[in-house]
């Protein structure tokens, strides 16, 4: 029989386990006090399959009556054709109505959450304009018990952060110099870099003094594709990749802000506090 069709049946009748590559830690917060009741119950996790065909984990961590932070997973399928898998990753979702949430991606297409009159039912679209139908999934909250390896916490209200806005990102990172601090050189004279970004921020190219790891040994400059921002984080792929993740799907990376002229980079299947080559912004840029 079909692993997905297999799937499915396991799912409809006792829960099926996910393949969705969750962190080890869920943290859920309650919804503020103001959100409507129809918002508020979108908190927490739920899974679903796209399509009868990839597995997806949406947490809604935070939500409030003007976005939401969620996390977004996709499972692994034997089926090629479906890009990307085996993916997590965190993002802000905007409030659409009172019982909608979603997030337009960086090239346009769309996620839409709706949740149903129970409370206990989301539905899912993505639409992808160069699709003749939108992808649909069914989701259900998942029980702590259905994951046994992810520990899911539960706390009390706290106010979403306002963290840096995007034009304040690019702008920080445009208008800087930047140095990895295991190069130990408080100049900046070893290998700084500097980082531009094309008119519709769309792709972001670092420019490096030496080279350090590209798709291209010889060159010094790095050309990422910017796949969302979030607050205080770019997620982008590196044009040329050759590099891949645990699962062997091609590496995505998180450039986060850890303070105002402080970023490190976080590969997207690594667990949340996991950081790698950490940058600071040189004196005096």
């Amino acid at each position: 029989m079909n692993k997905t069709i297999t799937c499915i049946l396991l799912f409809l009748l006792s829960g099926c386990a996910t393949t969705v590559p969750l962190p080890p830690q869920i943290d859920i917060y309650n919804p503020s006090p103001e959100t409507s009741p129809k918002l508020a119950a979108f908190s927490g996790a739920w899974e679903g399959i796209w399509n009868s065909r990839l597995d997806t984990v949406l947490v809604v961590e935070r939500i409030d009556s003007v976005s939401a932070q969620v996390g977004f997973g996709l499972g692994q399928s034997g089926e090629t054709d479906i890009i990307p898998q085996n993916l997590y990753w965190h993002l802000k979702a905007r409030i659409i109505n009172d019982s909608s949430i979603g997030w337009t991606t960086n090239n346009g297409n769309e996620f839409i959450y709706k949740i149903d009159e129970s409370l206990n039912k989301i539905t899912g679209t993505f639409i992808d304009k160069s699709w003749g139908s939108p992808g649909i999934v069914y989701m259900s909250r998942i029980k702590a018990e259905d994951f046994p390896d992810v520990q899911i916490k539960y706390h009390d209200f706290m106010e979403l952060a306002r963290r840096m806005k995007s034009d304040n990102l690019f702008t920080t990172l445009a208008g800087g110099v930047w140095s990895r601090i295991e190069y130990s050189d408080s100049d900046c004279n070893n290998n700084s870099h500097s980082i531009v970004f094309n008119s519709d921020k769309s792709e972001a190219a670092f420019i490096f003094q030496k080279p350090v790891y590209s798709a291209d040994a010889n060159n010094l400059v790095d050309k990422y594709k910017i796949i969302n921002i979030n607050g205080d984080t770019l997620t982008m792929s590196l044009i040329g990749e050759t590099r891949k993740d645990d699962s062997g799907n091609t590496a995505v990376w998180n450039l986060v802000f850890e303070e105002p002229d402080k970023y490190y980079w976080h590969r997207s299947d690594w667990p949340d506090n996991k950081k790698f080559s950490i940058t600071k912004k040189c004196k005096g840029t």
